[in-house]
């Protein structure tokens, strides 16, 4: 039997949850949530990331697909600009281009690429 290896991927990541929920969740009462609509709202997010990062997997050359999952940090400071309101100066916007810059460059203007550099974007977010 042939398994890709994106469904081995994901099969390693449940694997992983179910075997830490055994451990922590036995007893200790760590699993309750002050807040369950929040963290229900955060497990949604990072299952969406999680398929649009392995969708762009699938779709473009690792290496490009990889690359651009270093853009986490440009858009963690822009989600904290709009939801907390913190203030960036002249480096960090002209930081910011230059790594938006570059992951254009890496795309490039080849169009077959763009649906797979959405999706790697997407799994960014």
């Amino acid at each position: 039997i042939t398994i890709p290896a994106i469904m081995s991927l994901m099969a390693g990541f449940v694997l992983l949850n179910v075997i830490i929920l055994a451990f922590v969740g036995r007893n200790t009462g760590l699993l309750r949530s002050a807040h369950p609509r929040r963290q229900t709202l955060r497990a949604l997010l990072n299952a969406a990331a999680s398929y649009f990062n392995y969708k762009a997997l699938i779709l473009m050359p690792v290496a490009t697909a990889q690359v651009m999952s270093y853009m986490i940090p440009l858009f963690t400071a822009i989600i904290a600009w709009l939801a907390l309101g913190e203030r960036f100066g002249a480096r960090f916007l002209g930081a910011f281009a230059c790594g938006i810059t570059g992951a254009i460059l890496i795309v490039g203007p080849e169009p077959t690429l763009w649906l797979p550099a959405l999706f790697a974007f997407l799994g960014v977010l």
